[in-house]
C-alpha cells in the first residue's frame, strides 16, 4: 500500500504517508512547557504508526497553554524529549510555527492587519519566524511548517478578504504572497537545506472576499519555487470556521480536491486534511493522486492506534463520528480538547488501565454509552464483567440520537464497543429489567448502575392528553405526529427532531422559551444543523412559553403576550431529560455489604454522551 512508503520531505525521510497535524490542545502549561500530557498524548500515537507529527509551536510573543513555545532555550530540553519519544518509534517531528493571539476573526489579531503595518513590522514578522527555525534547527527537529492558513499573520497577507494592502505585499496575488515568499527565503537562507520547511494553506477561505482555489493554486506555485519543501492544503477560515474541522454534517473527505488542485502545479509533496477518518479511505486518496500524505487528527485523536490496528486486522478500531464535542467544543468546561470516542484522549497520563490484580463478580447495569464503556474498559483490564440491559439490543439512546439527518455516524459508538464486546467475550444478559432483589442474589462485588435517562415533562396543562409525545418516541416510529407539529423546547433535541420532522415534509414549528436555540451545540454542528432548519422552513419562536395543549390548538406565550394558535395535529415534547435513578436510589438505601457501587452516565446528570462515556471509563479504570 502506498500508505505505508516513505516519502522525502527536503531532507527528512518520513516512514510513511501518515501526518498528525498541528492542533492546539491546551495540554502544555500556561507558560508554554511541554507536559507530561503532551508527551503520553504523542507518545500513544508515535506507538498507533503515525510517520509524521506535526505540532504548534509559539516563535515570538505572549506564551499560552494551547501551544507549546519554542522562542527561548529554556523550552528546548522539551522539544528534545519529544523529539525522543516519536523517534523512538520511527517517527519524525516538525514544529508548526505561529505566535499565539496572532489572528484574526477571533477578537482580532494582536499585530493589526496587514495594511495596519510598516515596512519595519513586516520586517520584523519575518525575523522572527526566521529565528524560530533557527531555534528548531538547533533543537534537532525534522522541519517547520509555517501556519499560512487559518487567518494567522502569514494567512492574513495571503488573503484579499484580510490584505488590502496595494503596495509589494498586496494588491494581487503576488503581492499578498510575498511575506509567505521572504519567510521561506529567509529561512533557506539562514538554515540551508537541513531544516525542511511545510506550509500550510487553506485551498478555498470559504468567505465572500476571501480566496478561492486558483489563486491558493498561484501562491502555492511561488511558495514552492521560493523554496518550500512541502505544501500543506487546509479549508476555511475563523469567519468560516465550520469548514476548518468540518463536522458529521459535512461528508467525508470534502476537502481532497482541494490539495488534488495545487498538486497539479507544484514538484514537492502537497498533504491533504479534513475529514479522512479511516486508512482506506487514505490510501485510495494516494492511490487516486490527488496528495502525496493525509492529516488525520480526528481519527487519531479517536484511535491513537489507527494504523497498527489497520495491519494487524485484529482488534476493532474506533472511528471518529465528526460530533466536535470534545475537540471543537470546550471539553468538561476547559479548553482542553478531548474525544467523545475515546476518553483516554488528552488523559493518557492520568487515565491508566492496569491489568487486573484479582478476580472481581462484575455486575453492569445497562447497555447505554456509559455502561458500555465500563464494560470495553474492564474487559481490556482482564475483567469478565455482565452487562444487563432491559431492552433487546445496546446502545441506549445513541441508538434514537443517531436517527436526526446528518448524525448517523452517532451509530459509531454502538458499532465499536458492539465488536470490542464479542472481540472480549463479554456476556450481555437482554431482556433483563435489574431489581434490588436481583443484585442481591447475584451479589457482585463491583456494581456500575447506568440507568440513564427519559424525558422530562413540563407541568403545562394538557400535556398528557392524547396527541403530545417524547421526541424518544417520535425516534421509535412508534406514532404518527401528522402533517402540522408543534415542538416544545428549542435545545438540541428539540432542534434536531424539528429538523427530522421537517425532513420528511412536515410543517414544524418550535417554541422555546429563551433567546436563542441549540445553545449546547458546538459552533460547527449548529451552523449546519440551522441552516438546514432553515432550508425546511422550520418556523422558530424566542422567548416564547407554551401555556396550554388542547390540540389543535397550542396556547403560547410571547413576552407577556397570549396567543391561541390552531391547526397542530400533534405536540412534541423536548424540553430536556430526568435521570432513571430509582434502582440506584434503592440500592444507597441497601448499604449493600462487600459491593463497591459506581453510578454513571446520565443517571447521575443527564448531558453529552461524551461525558456519559467518560465516566463510565474513569469508573472501569478504578476498579
Amino acid at each position: 500500500m502506498l500508505l505505508f512508503t516513505p516519502i522525502s520531505i527536503g531532507c527528512t525521510v518520513v516512514k510513511n504517508r501518515i501526518v498528525l497535524p498541528s492542533m492546539c490542545t491546551h495540554y502544555c502549561s500556561e507558560e508554554g512547557f511541554i507536559t507530561d500530557r503532551v508527551r503520553e498524548f504523542i507518545r500513544e500515537r508515535a506507538i498507533g504508526g503515525v510517520g509524521l507529527f506535526i505540532v504548534p509551536g509559539n516563535p515570538y510573543g505572549r506564551v499560552s497553554g494551547a501551544r507549546m513555545a519554542i522562542s527561548e532555550p529554556k523550552y528546548f530540553d522539551g522539544w528534545r524529549e519529544l523529539a525522543a519519544i516519536v523517534r523512538e518509534h520511527g517517527a519524525k517531528l516538525v514544529c508548526q510555527l505561529h505566535a499565539a493571539k496572532h489572528q484574526a476573526g477571533r477578537g482580532g489579531a494582536e499585530t493589526g492587519m496587514p495594511q495596519d503595518m510598516s515596512k519595519d513590522e513586516i520586517n520584523l514578522i519575518v525575523q522572527r519566524y526566521v529565528q524560530g527555525a533557527k531555534n528548531a534547527l538547533e533543537i534537532g527537529l525534522d522541519g517547520v511548517e509555517l501556519h499560512g492558513a487559518h487567518a494567522h499573520e502569514i494567512a492574513q497577507f495571503l488573503s484579499p478578504y484580510y490584505n488590502k494592502r496595494q503596495d509589494e505585499y498586496g494588491g494581487n496575488s503576488a503581492g499578498r504572497s510575498k511575506l509567505a515568499v521572504d519567510i521561506v527565503q529567509g529561512i533557506k537562507e539562514a538554515c540551508g537545506d537541513r531544516l525542511p520547511i511545510i506550509v500550510r494553506l487553506s485551498g478555498w477561505e470559504m468567505v465572500p472576499g476571501g480566496r478561492e482555489i486558483d489563486e491558493t493554486v498561484e501562491c502555492a506555485a511561488r511558495i514552492a519555487e521560493a523554496g518550500a519543501d512541502a505544501l500543506h492544503i487546509s479549508r476555511g477560515m475563523p469567519e468560516s470556521e465550520q469548514w476548518i474541522s468540518a463536522p458529521m454534517d459535512v461528508e467525508e473527505g470534502f476537502n481532497v480536491a482541494a490539495a488534488a488542485a495545487v498538486k497539479k502545479a507544484v514538484d514537492v509533496p502537497v498533504i491533504t486534511v479534513n475529514r479522512i477518518l479511516n486508512p482506506l479511505m487514505a490510501e485510495q486518496i494516494l492511490q487516486d493522486g490527488k496528495a502525496d500524505m493525509v492529516a488525520m487528527a480526528r481519527a487519531h485523536m479517536a484511535e491513537p492506534h489507527l494504523m497498527k490496528k489497520f495491519v494487524e486486522g485484529k482488534v476493532p478500531m474506533r472511528r471518529c463520528i465528526g460530533c466536535n464535542q470534545g475537540c471543537r467544543q470546550s471539553g468538561l468546561g476547559k479548553k482542553n480538547i478531548y474525544c467523545m470516542q475515546n476518553p483516554r484522549t488528552g488523559r493518557e497520563n492520568e487515565l491508566i488501565y492496569l491489568p487486573a490484580n484479582k478476580e472481581e463478580n462484575i455486575m453492569i447495569v445497562g447497555a447505554g454509552p456509559a455502561g458500555l464503556e465500563a464494560a470495553v474498559v474492564l474487559g481490556e483490564r482482564g475483567y469478565k464483567p455482565v452487562v444487563y440491559e432491559k431492552e433487546n439490543e445496546i446502545g441506549g439512546l445513541i441508538r434514537l440520537a443517531s436517527l436526526p439527518p446528518h448524525k448517523e455516524s452517532l451509530q459509531e459508538l454502538i458499532i465499536y464497543r458492539k465488536k470490542m464486546l464479542e472481540y472480549l467475550n463479554i456476556k450481555v444478559e437482554f431482556g433483563q429489567e435489574v431489581t434490588l432483589d436481583m443484585i442481591k442474589k447475584v451479589n457482585p462485588t463491583v456494581l456500575i448502575l447506568a440507568t440513564g435517562s427519559d424525558s422530562l415533562m413540563p407541568p403545562i396543562p394538557g400535556i398528557k392528553g392524547s396527541g403530545v409525545y417524547t421526541a424518544d418516541e417520535v425516534y421509535s416510529g412508534k406514532v404518527d405526529v401528522g402533517a402540522r407539529v408543534a415542538v416544545i423546547g428549542g435545545g438540541l433535541i428539540g432542534c434536531e427532531t424539528a429538523e427530522y420532522l421537517a425532513s420528511q415534509g412536515k410543517e414544524v414549528v418550535v417554541f422555546e422559551l429563551g433567546d436563542d436555540v441549540a445553545k449546547e451545540l458546538g459552533k460547527s454542528r449548529r451552523y449546519f444543523m440551522l441552516k438546514r432548519m432553515g432550508e425546511f422552513g422550520v418556523d422558530i419562536r424566542l422567548l416564547t412559553k407554551v401555556t396550554k395543549i388542547e390540540l389543535p390548538t397550542v396556547s403560547i406565550s410571547t413576552q407577556g403576550f397570549g396567543q391561541v394558535l390552531k391547526g397542530f395535529d400533534s405536540v412534541v415534547v423536548a424540553v430536556g431529560r430526568v435521570p432513571v435513578d430509582g434502582l440506584v436510589q434503592q440500592v444507597q438505601q441497601a448499604k449493600l455489604e462487600n459491593t463497591k457501587v459506581f453510578v454513571v452516565g446520565d443517571v447521575n446528570k443527564p448531558g453529552l454522551a461524551m461525558d456519559a462515556i467518560y465516566q463510565g471509563a474513569r469508573a472501569a479504570a478504578d476498579v
